[in-house]
């Protein structure tokens, strides 16, 4: 996924394509807002058309874009294998990357989102991720890169639900360890907020490491603070993007018109202070375990329920939400808690004795 990032951080404007020679089916998909090429099958190109409108319901939720300004439909080619996925990017891209990746051409019609189909979560993360850029850029073709870049990284968890035809948002704290850890060793500011807003291409590949995860904590931080003065900032700086400006006057007109505002060591230290009491999944589960066994059970519910609400693959909460009500003899409920560990693949003897 970084590769990707980087590709896209790199790739200029104007470049010179090659189109490769299809030697696959092609099925294709015309939406209100997109024209989908899949070389999977019919059913996936249907698929991917209504996943596409509704991320792009669900991005616009947030931007309030006018669409009726889209001169032309977003582009989107799947391939049903990696091979024929870098056989077709190898022509616009050295070296071709994993999964998706947006092309971005001043001609719009020319700008296209590609990648290749694999039923995984990697795979449906990237989607997510290249599709808000694609959705970004068709509006506004060069937007401040931590907005652009902090965004993409900030719904990329957020994936399509085919039976309500709808998209299932899941916060995406994948960072957050990396930020707490650059804090509590002081590094936090190698990149500054001030720095970060007016942040070029040219810098934020050099230091991609550092900016990737510190553009995704700037957008997570304006979102929900519960100073609404940082609120207010986010949706100023979205109002005051133009589609005229290059990605540099962007950030600065942002930085200078809409910054401004804050005093600039407040603003660290309040960013500071809230990826501090930002808890990940391994915080959540490690201080309901704690709280367990002092048996504060009803303390230690809440935090594992907290927990799978980031994350709903690992059996640890499932096991100590099986052991609560056990304790307080829901022994249904306790049954249903605890297969669902075993079949997440908690260690048998001891779920089963449970």
């Amino acid at each position: 996924m970084k590769k990707a990032i980087v590709a896209i951080l790199l790739i200029c404007a104007g470049s010179t394509t090659i189109l490769a020679q299809e030697n696959t089916p092609r099925y294709t998909a015309s939406s209100q807002h997109y024209q989908v090429v899949s070389h999977v099958s019919q059913n996936h190109a249907d698929t991917t058309s209504d996943a596409l409108e509704a991320l792009f319901r669900f991005y616009n939720s947030y931007f309030h874009f006018d669409p009726s300004i889209l001169d032309t439909k977003m582009q989107v080619r799947v391939f049903s294998s990696n091979d024929a996925y870098v056989a077709y990017a190898s022509e616009l891209i050295d070296p071709p990357q994993d999964e998706y990746v947006y092309l971005h051409y001043t001609d719009p019609a020319r700008s296209q989102l590609i990648g290749w189909y694999e039923d995984s979560e990697d795979n449906q993360t990237a989607f997510s991720h290249q599709a808000f850029i694609q959705f970004l850029r068709a509006f506004v073709p060069n937007p401040p890169l931590w907005m652009r870049e902090g965004f993409a990284v900030y719904f990329e968890q957020s994936h399509y639900d085919i039976e309500f035809d709808s998209v299932s948002y899941k916060e995406n704290l994948a960072w957050l360890s990396t930020l707490k850890n650059a804090l509590a060793a002081d590094e936090l500011d190698v990149i500054s907020p001030e720095q970060l807003v007016v942040m070029n291409t040219e810098t934020a590949s050099q230091q991609i490491e550092d900016f990737y995860p510190r553009a995704w904590a700037m957008i997570s931080f304006l979102m929900h603070s519960p100073v609404r003065e940082y609120n207010r900032i986010l949706w100023d700086a979205i109002s005051r993007l133009e589609a005229s400006r290059t990605t540099e006057e962007n950030s600065r007109i942002i930085s200078e018109k809409v910054f401004r505002w804050v005093e600039p060591a407040t603003f660290r230290e309040d960013f500071h202070f809230y990826l501090q009491t930002r808890r990940t999944f391994r915080d959540l589960v490690q201080e309901g375990v704690d709280l367990y066994a002092e048996n504060k059970y009803g303390m230690a519910e809440q935090l594992f329920v907290r927990a799978l609400n980031l994350q709903d693959s690992n059996y640890i909460p499932y096991y100590y939400l099986g052991l609560i009500n056990y304790t307080r003899g829901n022994y249904t409920l306790a049954d249903f808690y605890f297969n669902t560990a075993l079949d997440l693949g908690a260690e048998k003897a001891v779920a089963l004795y449970a």
